[in-house]
């Protein structure tokens, strides 16, 4: 038998597909929320996320060089998501850029940028 036999799941139990779809979008939406938090969280306090600290970067404000506001981090965020969509090309045009940003940072109006050794 079929795992989802065994589960007890009828598959041809429209009303009970849903169900099983329906719970886990909203479970993927409340993890994707929740790891935005702490994402969003990590680069207001320290304007980078653990991987970037290893790597000396920091995200500024593609205008000023001065710390993202909430909202750009936010779109920054969000901006993952899209650069992800087709393929991960959001992510390769950071090679392409001239300012090495990829669409989450054009759409955020924000940089990633070594930080300077003390």
């Amino acid at each position: 038998t079929s795992p989802a036999l065994s589960m007890g799941v009828d598959l041809t139990n429209a009303q009970q597909v849903n169900q099983i779809i329906s719970g886990m979008l909203t479970h993927l939406s409340i993890q994707t929320v929740l790891v935005g938090v702490v994402f969003v969280a990590l680069w207001m306090r320290w304007g980078s996320s653990p991987g970037k600290m290893l790597l000396q970067c920091h995200i500024v404000d593609a205008h000023t060089g001065g710390p993202a506001t909430t909202r750009q981090l936010v779109i920054r965020y969000i901006g993952y998501y899209l650069s992800l969509l087709p393929l991960g090309l959001g992510f390769f045009w950071i090679g392409l850029a001239p300012r090495k940003q990829g669409w989450h940072d054009m759409l955020a109006n924000t940089l990633v940028v070594r930080t300077d050794p003390k």
